[in-house]
């Protein structure tokens, strides 16, 4: 028999009767590895308050990132129409348009966008024209550029 079995003088013939029970004053200490449930449970929720604290960062960032791309398209249309008209022999850019409603010859839809455009005669200098193009969305969402610019011959 080996030493970790008590001999048969204990009351045991074989081994012992069933699971070990090591007893002792708890004054020893037994190396373990691994985490407690307490421990685990505090550190999830520190882990979920930092993600709670963060989580509207990612819905501003997804809105700003959304209003960024209605803004680029508005301005890209703009800029198209822009470069359409400065194509444009000046001396056949007839004055008119308006900004606020749609004016024959002045105004278009473009995709999402309804485009409108005014051309200014005699501004200054003299021998110039004041081109103003307005792309504003026609989708409901307030997506609108404006761009401005003084065409000489």
């Amino acid at each position: 028999m080996s030493a970790l079995f008590p001999t048969q003088t204990a009351g045991w013939t074989e081994g012992p009767p069933g699971p070990l029970r090591v007893e002792g004053d708890g004054s020893e200490t037994m190396n373990q590895s691994g985490y407690s449930l307490p421990e685990v449970l505090v550190a999830l929720f520190i882990l979920s308050l930092a993600i709670l604290g963060v989580a509207p960062m990612f819905v501003l960032a997804i809105t700003n990132t959304s209003v960024g791309a209605d803004a680029s398209a508005a301005n890209a249309v703009a800029v198209e129409y822009m470069e359409t008209l400065r194509a444009v022999d000046f001396e056949t850019l007839v004055d008119g348009g308006s900004l606020d409603s749609d004016a024959t010859g002045y105004s278009e839809t473009a995709g999402d966008f309804d485009v409108r455009w005014t051309v200014e005669d005699n501004v200054t200098p003299s021998g110039t024209k004041l081109i103003t193009v307005l792309a504003r969305s026609n989708t409901g969402s307030r997506r609108t550029a404006t761009l401005s610019l003084v065409r000489g011959r």
